[in-house]
């Protein structure tokens, strides 16, 4: 009986060291020229789980272990790995990546590089539809993108269907 008491002590004891080597960790995240980068995603590196995204403000908060890193990334940035080292601010300068952002592409459910992309994908310059006197992104779009249809069924210009 006594071994157990002990036992579960010992347990209730390491169990809240653990506990107590979180700390909660916030700052700002910014680019070279000081211009706050919202949407930055801050990662828990020991935990990948555990992650958040900048507000508007480009401020964070996140709960990670005092010695753990942080991962940095955003679109056009070099991805930066940064210690924690027991300190609850930690204010962020992200360095522009010079990478080819002709090779990312937006989709609706994310981003995904042009090579890992499976099905079709069109690309419609801004500059042939921007003097196209259209009524709808459809009409502007129509006979551009191969493959698309896009059918009036009133027959009324500028309708979708």
């Amino acid at each position: 009986m006594k071994n157990r008491i002990i036992s579960t002590l010992f347990l209730l004891l390491v169990s809240a060291m653990a506990f107590a080597q979180k700390i909660n960790v916030g700052g700002t995240v910014k680019d070279e020229n000081g211009e706050i980068i919202p949407g930055a995603a801050i990662v828990d590196k020991q935990n990948p789980k555990n992650g958040v995204v900048t507000d508007i403000d480009g401020k964070y908060s996140i709960s990670v272990s005092r010695d753990g890193f942080l991962e940095i990334s955003s679109l056009g940035f070099a991805t930066l790995l940064e210690p924690v080292k027991g300190r609850t601010t930690i204010d962020i300068i992200l360095k522009t990546e010079s990478s080819d952002l002709d090779e990312i592409v937006v989709i609706a459910y994310g981003t995904a590089k042009k090579s890992d992309l499976t099905g079709a994908v069109s690309t419609v310059d801004m500059k042939s539809i921007s003097d196209v006197p259209a009524t709808s992104i459809e009409s502007a779009l129509q006979g551009r993108v191969a493959g698309a249809d896009f059918v009036s069924t009133t027959g009324e210009p500028g309708t979708s269907g």
